[in-house]
């Protein structure tokens, strides 16, 4: 696992997935332009555009870095949710549909406001074992619909979601079988954008991967939230509510309000926490001297021990003018 720990760079995986994201977005766009060129432009769909604003926004919160910028975030969710709404409105208005596609539009209507409502923080990230208890709840929903006969449901953008939701923190290395599941989300997040690259590029020609690579890619994509696994998780170990501030820019209840200290420095900031007075001269964070005093006398401010000695002259101790011979210096 040595050789994958310097591609463990989060900044490079969110540039890379956002890139994929882009790439995801201008197929499907480019794909409705060539069916209008050879069927005409009766094929053209505003619908078809507006679905690719969610992976556009998301790529470029991942390759911005805007993990916490609010305008983002809420245009993000604001997007996810409003999209999903507009297929499910489509779907019922389009007369007669089947029971199973309504049903299915419907259950991911309610998973991708669930999903939103926890990517804003209205449900508190409260923990990794509860972030991944969250995310796979709703991607294992998502799985079932998918799965069976049931209905299309998107299982790749709740995994995307689960990555996006925990990707502003700061990373702490994880330890033993910790670091298996970060590298199991790593070569699952690879084999995505290689999966979405080459079913865009083939389907732009109508040329489909046979269904094996998809139950694959479905596998792995659901990997993906272990890629964020051994990142500091704000309020680690309490429980799980809601608070509505979060859409307000409220401050955030006090419990939640202080990320957990690691060594007496903030792991969001990296800055000193309840740092103690100096004691001694010496700074209690680092064990360093402070504010050291001129040597007074040939004497260490710090320690009282004599500097600089200088060799015996007539027998009498140049620091104290004190005789050294046992005679008194005679």
């Amino acid at each position: 696992m040595e050789v994958l720990e310097k591609y463990r760079d989060h900044n490079l995986i969110a540039k890379l997935l956002a890139y994929v994201l882009f790439f995801d977005a201008g197929a499907s766009i480019l794909k409705m332009f060539i069916n209008m060129i050879r069927w005409g432009s009766d094929l053209f769909s505003i619908f078809t555009i507006i679905y690719q604003t969610v992976p556009v926004l998301a790529g470029l919160i991942l390759l911005l870095n805007k993990h916490h910028d609010k305008i983002f975030k809420l245009s993000f969710a604001g997007s996810l949710v409003v999209t999903r709404l507009i297929m499910l409105i489509r779907i019922i208005a389009s007369g007669n549909p089947p029971v199973t596609s309504v049903l299915s539009n419907f259950v991911q209507f309610i998973l991708t406001v669930a999903i939103a409502a926890y990517y804003l923080g209205v449900i508190r990230p409260a923990g990794r074992k509860n972030h991944l208890i969250v995310v796979y709840g709703i991607m294992g929903i998502a799985a079932i619909f998918w799965i069976f006969p049931i209905g299309s449901i998107s299982v790749g953008i709740f995994g995307l979601c689960a990555v996006m939701v925990l990707y502003g923190y700061q990373e702490t290395r994880g330890q033993g079988n910790q670091a298996m599941f970060v590298y199991g989300g790593m070569i699952g997040t690879a084999y995505y954008m290689v999966y979405i690259v080459i079913s865009g590029l083939l389907g732009l020609f109508y040329v489909y991967l046979p269904g094996f690579f998809g139950y694959t890619n479905f596998v792995l994509v659901m990997a993906m939230p272990l890629l964020v696994y051994d990142r500091i998780v704000p309020n680690e170990g309490q429980s799980l509510m809601l608070d509505f501030g979060a859409l307000t820019g409220a401050s955030a209840p006090v419990q939640y309000a202080q990320p957990m200290q690691q060594n007496n420095f903030d792991p969001m900031t990296g800055q000193p926490i309840n740092v103690q007075p100096q004691q001694n001269n010496f700074d209690p964070m680092t064990g360093q001297p402070i504010n050291v005093q001129p040597q007074q006398n040939n004497f260490d401010p710090m320690t009282g021990q004599p500097i600089n000695v200088q060799p015996q002259q007539n027998k009498f101790d140049p620091m104290t003018g004190k005789p050294i011979d046992p005679n008194g210096g005679q």
